[in-house]
């Protein structure tokens, strides 16, 4: 399992288009997109509200 909540973890990421979820609690996640070696990457949130939409 691949973890981005450590700098190693991340620094051991392999560069693709698809994000990394992590999931910090029910219905919200964090996510880090990679796209190149050299790159520290791109955060991302996503959640869904109490009526089911994602945001």
């Amino acid at each position: 399992m691949i973890r981005i909540d450590t700098k190693r973890g991340r620094q051991m990421l392999v560069p693709r288009r698809e994000p990394y979820w992590y999931k910090l609690a029910r219905d919200r996640h964090l996510g880090l997109r990679k796209l190149g070696p050299d790159s520290a990457g791109s955060w991302i949130a996503r959640y869904r509200d109490e009526a089911g939409s994602r945001h």
